[in-house]
C-alpha cells in the first residue's frame, strides 16, 4: 500500500514494506550477515571467481533445505 504526499510540487511516494521471509544457508555466519539467510520465493545470484567457495555455498544450502524437510533442485 502505498500514499502519496505533493509538497512543493514534488511528489513523495511514502511505502510501508513488509518483512521479507528467509530461508537459512545452514552457514550460521552468513545468515546472521545477511538477517536470516536468503529471501524466500526470490531469485538470488550468487557470484565470484573460480575456487571462491560458489558451489560449496550451493551444496550446504541445498544439504540444510533437505535436512530441513523441504525440496531442493
Amino acid at each position: 500500500m502505498s500514499k502519496a504526499t505533493k509538497h512543493a510540487g514534488i511528489e513523495e511516494q511514502s511505502t510501508k514494506h513488509t518483512p521479507v521471509e528467509k530461508i537459512a544457508t545452514g552457514i550460521s555466519s552468513f545468515d546472521i550477515i545477511a538477517k536470516g539467510g536468503l529471501p524466500r520465493n526470490r531469485t538470488t545470484l550468487i557470484s565470484g571467481t573460480a575456487g571462491s567457495g560458489k558451489t560449496i555455498f550451493a551444496v550446504q544450502f541445498l544439504a540444510a533445505g533437505i535436512e530441513a524437510g523441504t525440496s531442493a533442485v
